[in-house]
């Protein structure tokens, strides 16, 4: 009895002090929860859409600024995104091959470029509806893989999202 006591009392004082300033924060306890609506793609650019949804919704998983929500009912903040429009143009052209007589000329670097209209709603009201873009350089020397290239673009603007919602928040916009 003294010794399962004695045990007892050992586990509670252990806990405690693992427990007890130990510094540790839960950062997402503050944090407001947004639903982020399917991407609407209004551009001739097949897949974008699918891409950028997905990269969105996983940016705002892994950084504690904001709770995703699967449904709106709860959240505090709807996002709504609508791509408008994209373009991707060359940027730098590989030399001519001497060897041949053929225009061999290949396109090494190009660039894409995004542009989204962005909406935040609460309760059903619109609060800001702004258009952000984002040029994107990327390579096609080792290889072109056009699903390479829209989920590296997807990632790229997924971020810039993320960080305009953060400048939004901090700015009292919601």
């Amino acid at each position: 009895m003294e010794k399962s006591r004695l045990k007892s009392s050992v586990l509670l004082i252990s806990i405690i002090l693992l427990f007890t300033n130990c510094g540790y924060k839960f950062l997402r306890e503050s944090g407001k929860s947004i639903f982020v609506m399917p991407v609407e793609n209004l551009t001739l650019t097949p897949q974008m859409d699918i891409y950028l949804n997905s990269e969105i919704r996983r940016v705002f998983i892994q950084n504690p600024h904001f709770i995703l929500s699967s449904t709106d009912g709860p959240a505090d903040i709807i996002l709504k995104i609508r791509i408008i429009k994209t373009s991707r143009q060359p940027l730098f052209y590989a030399p001519e091959d001497s060897s041949t007589s053929e225009d061999s000329s290949e396109i090494i670097t190009a660039k894409f470029y995004i542009e989204a209209e962005m909406e935040l709603l609460k309760e059903g009201s619109l609060l800001l509806k702004e258009t952000i873009s984002e040029t994107i350089a990327f390579s096609l020397s080792v290889g072109y893989q056009e699903e390479d290239v829209l989920k590296s673009v997807s990632e790229k603007f997924a971020s810039k999202v993320y960080f305009w919602m953060i400048e939004k928040n901090e700015k009292g916009v919601f």
